[in-house]
């Protein structure tokens, strides 16, 4: 087991909550859920026909997102404070990402999924749409696919990565609906590696079946456990007795952590409200950190 410290950044002061820590220790100790050919995307004509030639520096793809972003956010309608994208428009932004990224290399087309999922909320705010169609691009290539087949469900697989990031891209847009399609589409993803050949927004395949099976938008983990009980929410004092030994020592839990703070690194770029997440090991691959642990 990894163990790390996170602590939420808030108008750049660290501060981290008793709930905050009890949830942490809650989601290591109890997770809250049990856990190649691609027919579905052809190419379609780009705005920029060179694009798909050209590799991009970080700058220069974060910039295509936002053109791109700009484009999906007019296309876009709000109902009930929901964004909702047609399916042409899904279509039209599935297409321009799948012939950016094969065009290049699988090492290259990894590297702009990094930068996607590191890229910030922009004003024109559709740039993480297209940040997200971009990544599930990348994890819908065939060297990607192959972690399917290659690596156990207790690895971090290269689609089930991609796939999360995305979701999540969407869900902070407030796009459910795309976020459903996109989850779907992971959903219809077989065991070995393969897509079907009919439109995966139609096929839901049984858990047993499907290669990730996450049971909706709001639980899609990078790694999932079949069989594991799940439930919204656990009882820590009820399951774990010393749970009420860590309130009552939260101060100084907060204290060490933030002596430990400028050590600290980013961590999940695509969480985000309000602030930034980092985190640091105590104790990873065996060892433990004893420059961390000496300052704490």
């Amino acid at each position: 087991m990894m163990h790390a410290t996170r602590v939420w950044e808030r108008n750049g002061k660290h501060a981290i909550s008793v709930g905050q820590l009890i949830g942490v220790v809650c989601s290591v100790l109890f997770p809250l859920a049990a856990a190649s050919a691609e027919p579905g995307i052809r190419a379609q004509s780009l705005d920029t026909p060179s694009l798909s030639r050209t590799l991009l520096d970080q700058k220069g793809l974060l910039v295509e997102l936002d053109r791109w972003g700009a484009s999906w956010k007019r296309g876009a309608t709000s109902v009930r404070g929901d964004v909702q994208q047609g399916d042409q428009g899904v279509a039209h932004m599935m297409a321009k990402a799948h012939t950016l990224v094969a065009a290049v290399s699988f090492e290259m087309a990894s590297r702009y999924a990094t930068w996607a999922a590191d890229a910030p909320r922009s004003a024109i705010g559709g740039s993480l749409a297209a940040a997200a169609f971009l990544m599930e691009a990348v994890a819908r290539l065939p060297d990607c696919l192959t972690d399917l087949v290659q690596k156990s469900e207790l690895q971090t697989r290269c689609p089930q990565r991609w796939y999360k990031i995305a979701i999540q891209k969407l869900l902070a847009l407030n796009d459910h609906l795309a976020a459903e399609g996109m989850w779907r589409r992971a959903r219809a993803l077989s065991r070995n590696g393969r897509f079907p050949s009919q439109r995966a927004d139609d096929l839901f395949l049984r858990e047993e079946d499907a290669a990730i099976p996450w049971p909706s938008i709001h639980q899609t983990p990078t790694i999932w456990i079949r069989g594991l009980s799940g439930q919204p929410f656990w009882d820590c004092h009820a399951i774990w007795p010393f749970v009420r030994t860590l309130e009552v020592h939260a101060n100084r839990i907060l204290q060490e952590a933030r002596n430990a703070a400028p050590r600290l690194t980013a961590a999940y770029p695509y969480l985000f409200g309000r602030g930034s997440w980092q985190n640091f090991f105590l104790f990873r691959k065996k060892a433990w950190n004893r420059e961390v642990c000496n300052v704490m």
